[in-house]
């Protein structure tokens, strides 16, 4: 890496934008999304063990799926498009203020959007005092102008494959506007005997999985080889077998929809197993070399296996009423989600501002407590249930909200200041 002394880019006419933390989109939504996810959880442990107090016009329990699906894994998902975008729908004719040949989303306009996530969190602190009506308005604007700043370029884009990401934004902007008309009391079909905000918070935690699928794919394309070429192996060759991954992906897709048309439902069991099973298979495509001894392939490999292991969870619980439904679904989020976030930061962290992808020990140490907080929330009611509300959920929470505290102080100045190669962005 090549270091320069620092230089003025000008991202905004405005002097207010123009910063260098509105230089790109990963640098603010990767900082909201990691101090959001410390302070969501820790305000939900202090509510589950009664220091504070939060909104009850809804069921505390989607309040705290919601704000972790559409709070923290959006902001993450918004700072990765953002930032991936430009680059896969690059045009070389094109030269923004910054100088660079991106066309990409900085400044007053990166931080309108900032603006208006902030906005809906705020929302969701005061469901209690605000109408619902309002609340879900304020939420629902954050994807339509996500989707006003990256879709044209997508859909413009010749290679077809990145309009998943399309598919990816309209699918959890729908699927949020069901959660409004449920917590509204939209009137439902006697056929219908679910709870329609819950059902459609768990398709959106599976939408997303779906969408680690498709970005795993793009990225294990780049970080093997690499991975192969750092450890200077020459003979091992990273050869993907697509169906494999089409696989895996196609079974995520349709146990999605079984499981919000039929939970609980042996058909939806069996496809859930055999979902897991497909994740499971996918591994194999990285037994390359030694490439699992690099920290940020380790992290992708153990977002499957937590993804494997809740789709088995919930798999076992519809086929045979196994009571810890629970435990399954924390598998998915605080395991795979989690891990996938953390690794969607930490890689575009570095990658994006010019630095070679050297994982700290500060990054281990995250990835180190996302793995004790997703084992104490899915093992210990299991083989420890007496010890679970009183102590587990405590210490995962604190373990959980300490990964992304510890990631947001280690990478503080990398998102913050500028590039030390002198480039823009």
């Amino acid at each position: 890496m090549n270091l320069q002394s620092p230089q003025k880019h000008k991202y905004d006419d405005n002097p207010l934008f123009d910063r260098v933390i509105f230089a790109y989109g990963f640098r603010p939504f990767f900082i909201l999304s990691a101090g959001y996810a410390a302070f969501t959880v820790l305000t939900w442990a202090g509510f589950w063990y009664g220091l504070v107090s939060l909104p009850d016009s809804v069921s505390v329990v989607q309040w705290h799926a919601h704000e972790m699906i559409y709070g923290f894994v959006a902001a993450s998902l918004a700072g990765f498009l953002l930032t991936a975008v430009p680059d896969l729908t690059a045009d070389p004719n094109l030269k923004n203020p910054g100088g660079t040949k991106y066309k990409h989303i900085m400044g007053r306009k990166l931080a309108l959007i900032s603006a208006v996530w902030i906005a809906g969190r705020l929302a969701m602190l005061l469901a209690g005092v605000l109408p619902l009506w309002l609340v879900g308005v304020i939420n629902a604007a954050f994807l339509p102008l996500l989707m006003y700043w990256t879709v044209p370029d997508l859909w413009r884009e010749r290679q077809k494959r990145h309009r998943s990401f399309i598919y990816l934004q309209l699918a959890l902007w729908l699927i949020q506007i069901v959660i409004y008309l449920g917590w509204m009391g939209i009137p439902l079909p006697d056929y219908w005997p679910y709870d329609l905000s819950m059902q459609a918070l768990n398709a959106s935690l599976h939408v997303f999985l779906i969408g680690i699928s498709v970005v795993v794919t793009r990225v294990s394309m780049v970080l093997v080889p690499l991975a192969l070429e750092e450890q200077g192996d020459d003979e091992s060759v990273f050869r993907p077998i697509p169906p494999r991954r089409n696989l895996a992906a196609a079974t995520l897709m349709i146990f999605a929809l079984a499981d919000f048309f039929i939970p609980e439902n042996p058909v939806t069991g069996w496809i859930a197993l055999a979902a897991a099973a497909a994740q499971l298979d996918r591994l194999s495509d990285w037994h390359v070399g030694r490439v699992l001894l690099k920290p940020y392939m380790l992290v992708i490999y153990l977002t499957h296996v937590w993804m494997a292991i809740g789709l088995a969870g919930i798999g076992i619980h519809d086929l045979s009423g196994w009571d810890y439904f629970a435990a399954a679904r924390h598998a998915l989020a605080l395991g795979s989600a989690s891990l996938a976030v953390l690794a969607v930061c930490v890689i575009a962290g570095i990658e994006h501002t010019g630095r070679e992808m050297v994982i700290s020990k500060s990054v281990i140490v995250s990835v180190v407590l996302i793995n004790v907080s997703a084992a104490l929330r899915v093992f210990v009611p299991v083989l420890l249930p007496d010890y679970y509300q009183h102590m587990a959920i405590g210490i995962s929470s604190l373990t959980w909200a300490a990964a992304f505290a510890v990631f947001l102080v280690s990478f503080w100045g990398i998102l913050t200041k500028p590039r030390p190669d002198g480039k823009p962005g």
